[in-house]
């Protein structure tokens, strides 16, 4: 029995085919299956790079119903220390991407790891401008304004 293909086109017009169960770990992905059966399904806001990220993140934990359960030979730690080690090999503004992409496409595993991720990274830094830098975030508040939030926010000793 063959199994059934998806076609996903990214920003750039770059054609993905991937196994419908694939591209199912999509819950937005699984509703335009469902209205739009045979039709190529445009991500228009998705460039190649990020929807190949995000189709090898969800073939990966794709599971397959061949009688025998699990068909996948990773246990779950397995799966999790993958999980790490994908958004570990990803840099900073992809992996926001894969974030937005993730949150978009509603795949709640992926969204859950990258935002892990980020916190991960947020909290191994050591202040404000740390964050800011890591995150190539401009502070667009005067001295004035971050002293007066600074008083406002104030924790007892």
């Amino acid at each position: 029995m063959s199994k059934k293909m998806i076609v996903l086109k990214s920003s750039e017009g770059v054609s993905f085919v991937v196994e419908e169960a694939v591209a199912r770990q999509s819950k937005i992905i699984s509703f335009l299956v469902e209205e739009f059966p045979d039709r190529e399904l445009p991500l228009t806001n998705m460039t190649s790079e990020i929807l190949r990220k995000t189709i090898e993140y969800c073939k990966k934990h794709v599971v397959e119903d061949d009688g025998g359960g699990d068909s996948s030979s990773s246990s779950s730690g397995d799966l999790k220390e993958w999980d790490v080690k994908f958004v570990a090999e990803i840099d900073q503004p992809r992996l926001m991407d894969l974030l937005m992409a993730a949150n978009y496409l509603d795949i709640p595993s992926l969204l859950d790891v990258t935002c892990q991720k980020v916190a991960d990274t947020i909290a191994a830094c050591n202040d404000e401008k740390e964050i800011r830098a890591t995150f190539n975030i401009e502070n667009d508040f005067t001295e004035e304004e971050v002293e007066a939030i600074r008083m406002e926010n104030q924790y007892p000793i």
